[in-house]
């Protein structure tokens, strides 16, 4: 193969396997040469793998003898002398299929066939089909279906079967992207006649949306004022029954505890009313049987003694009755706090109860008259004994008391 005229002297000459002597004429011309063998090649180290490929890592080799040679032409650029022996030996072993980590030049019907099948079915396939004719392969590398398929699609490649097959493929191919681009121009001329109509109906459908905005406006403006209206009163209305049910709510509770108050002081009143029947019916008791025995024990002196007998017996028994008296009307005003509490209690749940009904109607009292039923029904009870309800005491030391007191 020459690459410059008969009549010039070649710059180096070289003799491949498979191939007519090769000769450049210039040392731009070999690195061009190199480089479209590098790239046509590349992807036996830099494509990428899948399952059943042999992998990128064991064709690093390859690679690195084609740099090698590259670099080694880059020393001999621009050196008018004839390049060395060296750069002659190493273009040979790094495109010689005997030597290791050698490569088939691309024009070699071994490179022609590892090339297409590169094309047509993959760098997985190709890198097997390399293998293949550098005799590297071996029963022990076929690890599954996928490596056996791969290795056999390889040895059984028929370059004219395939060069045949991969004509009429790129035929159909050409053929299917002609059509794809007609496809294509009538698509894109329907899309513009589609946006011309959509463009005309968006024309249409703008002004009758102007014609009806124009006639709503004034019902809007008709029903906006009522709407406002209405939504005043209803938040008026939300707000007022939130106010009763606060007040419903918050007096509920305090109806709930006079009640209870009402109740405990009703089973107090019970059981004082029970003591004071009691005390009352034991305190006659006591008083017939001292006055009996008062009798008898006075029955027994005469004469002078006899008088100061019924002035000591008088002393004791008035003593003893007024005890009893007092008593008595201790138990008296405990029965009747009792009693004026469970009704100021009972009292105070009513008027509650009333206030709360006359709370939900509208209009039925103002402020003052809140204020002034609030403080009727919210006025502190008293707690304990109570002012008598009955007569004056008799009692000599009582009516001493009130005497000095005038």
């Amino acid at each position: 193969m020459s690459t410059g005229t008969s009549d010039s002297v070649p710059w180096i000459t070289f003799d491949l396997p498979d191939l007519p002597r090769l000769d450049f004429y210039e040392q731009r011309q070999l690195r061009d040469w190199i480089d479209g063998e590098r790239e046509r090649w590349s992807w036996l180290w830099s494509a990428e793998t899948t399952l059943g490929s042999l992998g990128t890592r064991q064709f690093q080799g390859h690679q690195n003898a084609l740099n090698q040679l590259a670099d080694r032409l880059s020393n001999e650029i621009g050196k008018e002398t004839q390049p060395y022996n060296e750069l002659r030996n190493l273009m040979v072993s790094t495109f010689n299929p005997s030597q290791a980590n050698s490569l088939f030049a691309s024009e070699t019907p071994i490179g022609k066939k590892i090339l297409s099948i590169e094309e047509q079915f993959g760098p997985d396939m190709a890198r097997w089909a390399f293998r293949l004719e550098k005799g590297e392969v071996n029963l022990s590398q076929v690890n599954n279906n996928v490596d056996l398929r791969l290795v056999l699609g390889a040895a059984l490649f028929d370059e004219d079967v395939f060069g045949e097959f991969g004509a009429a493929l790129k035929k159909e191919r050409s053929t299917y992207r002609g059509e794809i681009t007609k496809l294509e121009n009538r698509v894109r001329q329907l899309e513009e006649e589609k946006s011309a109509a959509t463009e005309a109906l968006h024309n249409r459908v703008r002004k009758l949306t102007r014609r009806l905005l124009r006639q709503t406006r004034d019902v809007w403006d008709r029903k906006q004022s009522s709407i406002s209206e209405s939504v005043t009163k209803a938040l008026g209305s939300i707000t007022e029954t939130e106010d009763k049910y606060r007040n419903q709510m918050a007096l509920q509770a305090p109806v709930e505890y006079w009640r209870k108050k009402a109740k405990s002081h009703a089973i107090w009143e019970g059981v004082y009313s029970a003591v004071c029947l009691t005390y009352f019916g034991a305190a006659a008791y006591v008083i017939v049987v001292a006055a009996m025995a008062a009798i008898a024990f006075l029955q027994g002196f005469t004469g002078q003694a006899q008088t100061s007998a019924y002035i000591i017996t008088a002393g004791a028994l008035l003593g003893g009755t007024t005890l009893l008296f007092w008593l008595g009307r201790v138990v008296v005003k405990l029965f009747l706090s009792e009693h004026h509490l469970r009704a100021d209690c009972s009292e105070k749940a009513i008027m509650t109860q009333a206030f709360l009904s006359m709370a939900t109607q509208e209009g039925s009292f103002g402020e003052t008259d809140r204020a002034i039923i609030l403080a009727s029904i919210f006025r502190s009870s008293p707690d304990g004994i109570v002012k008598d309800e009955g007569p004056s005491d008799i009692a000599g030391n009582a009516l001493l008391a009130r005497l000095l007191s005038r």
